[in-house]
């Protein structure tokens, strides 16, 4: 896959269009970061081209106490045997090394997140956010020493009214420190959220921008106060151009990311990066040469478990481990990326044992044919967080009626797309919300492939077979056109709906386009709602909220009057729908809040706008030696846990 973000939790990972590289996804946030929802969402990012907790050390085995044996009695004197050679003394293990295979070389080490996915698996080693999210999609503390909630105390409403305000209180770990020894303060938590904030930065500030400010009271803690309703309507009076969504702020303005602080950034040293900018990281005009030109770039600084020893430009880059991670030294002391263009090149040489991983970025199903025979590895194919779906335009006349919707979904075969297309190595999905969330409804109506009720739905809604075996109604053929990206995957899956609409008497039209004009924010059939089926793909993140409010509430219908923005490309309304949407991002009771979106679930599963098909896997493999090794369902990076991985 392409750009992805990787497991700090940020939304603009969680949410965002993959659409046009490689596998010509459409990410958008999707609530997360996971990225990428923000109780005041703001505009998600436009569509670009294309971690599990450390598992408790096993508790050491005591051997069994032995009894004591009687000395045998004496019989006839042995017979003297040759003195036995000294044994050699064991020779103490020496380092172990984890070579790891990608297809391309990463940007820069400094680039933000949510950049190319090769600089994520990288920047894993160096860097640390507060919290970030595990294999699972849970969130785990990193620099922070818990995740703060309202309900262990972390974070509390203050003031009163309009002066009401949420604020989030982030302890720092007392044991981290930069690479150059330097302990990792508060001071860098500021300056990293300033930095953000510098227009010039690259930065995609989102949770980030609801800040009133950040305080640093002492060296290890960081107090995050979001706008309250008052300061909010001020700030967007005097920025309108940045803050217009605060105008008609009510209440305080609150986001459900706020667990993460910083959701869309790894953690930046203050001491190091400060005189590079002259100490104004909000506003200095050298932002972008420091992040994108300076030293800093190829050998950062950094709070992780590694730093950078070596990177031969085109051909590797080595890191070596560090004996002061707070979070232990890790068992691998040595971890080498080797970049190398041609998957084929990558497998060969994983089966040679001269790797002992190749990430995702290289590696695709169509490999697994060869990866499932390989001795002495493993392949892992885990369904993603970017899931496939197709668009119903719900203005079309025959899509308008909920019959024929359902009709189309029961004559999906999805289990013999995935099949075909994945060779079986993934699953349906059944909601617009995944079943690895919090907020996935398990009572949601599941339309299983079932030809003779879709038949008899599109009977119901008067639609008649003719002799040819396309149905008819009122003199007008059940004719509708289909259009996508010209991705590799999407080209496959596209005869296939064909041949299976087919016989349930819908004749269906095909057209693949690039992924710039598909999505094309002024021409394309998806924002000007010009198509009648559409088939891309969004990508989920831990909180479902601004997402799908993004995607499904009626005022993110694109239109010319709007500008063509929001990403309700169906034209989905519901009034129901969109009073749980407003209230899912009104609210940050958890309990509350799943209740909504699982009431949210079960209208819209029951309307269907959207047709989920299945998640897109992500596919690496490692060595059987490997231990540890958990490649996460996000785009974080395989080696989001690296410090808890060990060779055999």
């Amino acid at each position: 896959m392409a750009p992805s973000p990787n497991n700090r939790a940020s939304r603009r990972l969680f949410l965002r269009y993959v659409a046009l590289a490689g596998g010509g996804l459409a990410l958008t946030p999707l609530a997360a970061a996971c990225g990428q929802p923000a109780a005041t969402p703001t505009p998600p990012p436009k569509p670009t081209e294309a971690p599990k907790p450390a598992a408790a050390a096993p508790t050491p085995t005591v051997a069994p106490a032995v009894k004591p044996t009687e000395a045998p009695k004496p019989t006839e004197a042995p017979k003297p045997t040759a003195a036995a050679k000294p044994t050699e003394a064991a020779k103490p293990a020496g380092p172990k090394t984890v070579r790891i295979g990608m297809s391309q070389e990463p940007d820069n080490l400094a680039a933000w997140p949510g950049g190319m996915y090769v600089t994520a698996v990288v920047q894993n080693l160096i860097f640390n956010s507060l919290v970030l999210t595990d294999d699972k999609m849970n969130p785990q503390p990193d620099l922070a020493e818990q995740v703060p909630t309202l309900d262990n105390g972390g974070a509390k409403y203050i003031g009163e009214g309009e002066n009401k305000q949420l604020q989030v209180t982030f302890k720092i770990n007392k044991d981290a420190k930069w690479s150059n020894g330097d302990p990792v303060t508060s001071a860098d938590v500021k300056f990293t959220w300033d930095l953000m904030m510098n227009p010039d930065s690259g930065a995609s500030p989102d949770t980030e921008k609801k800040y009133e400010k950040v305080e640093t009271p002492d060296d290890k803690t960081v107090v995050f106060t979001f706008f309250s309703e008052k300061s909010a309507k001020a700030m967007a009076a005097k920025d309108k151009e940045n803050y217009e969504e605060f105008a008609d702020q009510k209440g305080p303005v609150v986001d459900p990311l706020y667990i993460f602080g910083l959701p869309n950034s790894f953690i930046f040293p203050s001491k190091i990066l400060g005189p590079l900018l002259d100490n104004q990281p909000r506003t200095s005009k050298k932002v972008q040469d420091v992040l994108s030109k300076s030293d800093y770039t190829r050998k950062p600084i950094g709070s992780g478990g590694y730093t950078v020893k070596e990177w031969v430009a085109g051909t590797s880059i080595t890191l070596t481990a560090r004996n002061d991670y707070f979070k232990g030294a890790p068992k691998i002391q040595n971890v080498v990326f080797s970049i190398v263009p041609k998957s084929d090149t990558l497998i060969a040489q994983l089966k040679a044992g001269q790797l002992d991983v190749v990430t995702q970025d290289a590696l695709d199903v169509k490999d697994a044919p060869v990866l499932d025979t390989l001795q002495g590895v493993k392949a892992f194919y885990i369904p993603g967080t970017t899931w496939e779906h197709l668009d119903l335009n719900m203005d079309n006349a025959i899509l308008s009626d909920k019959n024929v919707r359902k009709a189309l979904y029961h004559a999906t075969d999805r289990n013999e797309l995935i099949e075909k297309v994945f060779l079986g190595k993934t699953k349906p999905v059944n909601s617009v919300i995944m079943d690895w969330s919090w907020a996935y409804n398990k009572e949601v109506p599941v339309y299983e492939y079932d030809l003779k009720k879709a038949e008899d739905l599109l009977d119901q809604a008067g639609w008649k077979k003719g002799a040819d075996g396309i149905r008819a109604k009122d003199g007008k053929k059940l004719a509708l056109k289909y259009q996508s990206t010209d991705s590799p995957m999407r080209m496959k899956v596209s005869p296939l709906l064909k041949d299976q609409w087919k016989k349930a008497g819908v004749d269906l039209t095909i057209e693949h386009m690039p992924g710039k004009a598909f999505f094309d924010k002024k021409t394309g059939p998806t924002s000007t709602r010009t198509f009648e089926v559409a088939e891309y793909a969004w990508v989920g993140g831990y909180d479902p909220g601004a997402d799908s409010q993004y995607a499904y509430s009626s005022v993110n219908i694109p239109s010319k009057d709007n500008g063509y923005k929001g990403g309700n490309y169906p034209g989905y309304r519901s009034k129901d729908a969109d009073k749980l949407l407003a209230q899912g991002l009104a609210t940050l009771d958890q309990k509350e809040r799943t209740k909504i979106y699982q009431d949210f679930q079960k209208i819209i599963m029951d309307d269907l706008p959207t047709l989920p098909l299945f998640a897109r896997p992500n596919t690496s493999a490692a060595t059987a030696k490997l231990k540890n090794f958990k490649p996460p369902m996000s785009s974080a990076g395989e080696t989001w846990n690296i410090e808890q991985w060990d060779l055999e």
